[in-house]
């Protein structure tokens, strides 16, 4: 077995599997740009539908009271139309006093229902602007789930064909060179460490002098004594 060889042999399956992390990251990055925006509309339907609720409730009372004076009048006029028929003076001070109560609580519903109309108001208007803004959100979400759904596809099948092309690749390497690389792929997320400068790019050590004058020997596989990863002495 040429040391040399079977490193550059696993250099090349590391370019498989780290083609394989880019791509699985690009869709965790795509996938974390739409998180925030479904969150955000969900937070506007929690909003619009507490609104709703406060909008319900002040139409009911604006209701009931409209129902009341409705009624309240009616009894009122009836009572009125038959003041002039009474004799009796304590019925007919009775009679008056009870109508008054009637028309003053009139007046006074319908000034509640200006209240709570104009709260309604402002509660619509509300509504009306964030219905507007989850709107807006939504097509923006639509449009980049669009774009999602294209990129997702193009982006697993890069990783299934790069999965492919890596299982073919497999074979060609050493079997005790290739464990200890998959080993320490599963890990640190990647087994190989290339060296420049005498430095481990995987950890940025500065290999000592007897490390980096075996490595470029090439008689055995060496580890870095820092991250443990195989060193691999790329040559330009």
């Amino acid at each position: 077995m040429l040391v040399r060889e079977e490193l550059e042999k696993l250099f090349k399956l590391q370019e498989f599997d780290l083609q394989v992390q880019r791509a699985r990251k690009s869709l965790l990055f795509l996938h974390k740009q739409i998180k925030p925006l479904k969150q955000e509309i969900e937070s506007l339907e929690v909003e619009i539908a507490a609104q709703d609720v406060l909008k319900n409730d002040f139409e009911k009372k604006i209701l009931d009271r409209v129902n009341a004076n409705a009624s309240d009048k009616i009894y009122a006029d009836g009572m009125e139309e038959k003041l002039g028929s009474i004799s009796a003076h304590k019925e007919y001070h009775y009679t008056a006093k009870t109508i008054d109560k009637l028309r003053k609580l009139g007046r006074d519903r319908s000034v509640e229902i200006e209240s709570y109309q104009n709260h309604l108001n402002e509660i619509q208007t509300f509504i009306d602007s964030k219905t507007e803004e989850k709107n807006n959100l939504e097509a923006q979400l639509k449009e980049k789930a669009t774009s999602f759904e294209a990129l997702t596809k193009l982006t697993t099948q890069e990783i299934e064909d790069t999965q492919t092309a890596r299982e073919l690749f497999r074979p060609n390497i050493a079997p005790s060179i290739l464990f200890k690389y998959e080993s320490l792929v599963k890990a640190y997320g990647y087994g190989l460490g290339v060296v420049k400068d005498a430095r481990c790019q995987s950890c940025d050590v500065i290999l000592p002098p007897q490390i980096y004058n075996l490595l470029r020997r090439a008689e055995d596989v060496l580890q870095c004594p820092n991250c443990q990863r195989l060193l691999y002495l790329k040559i330009q």
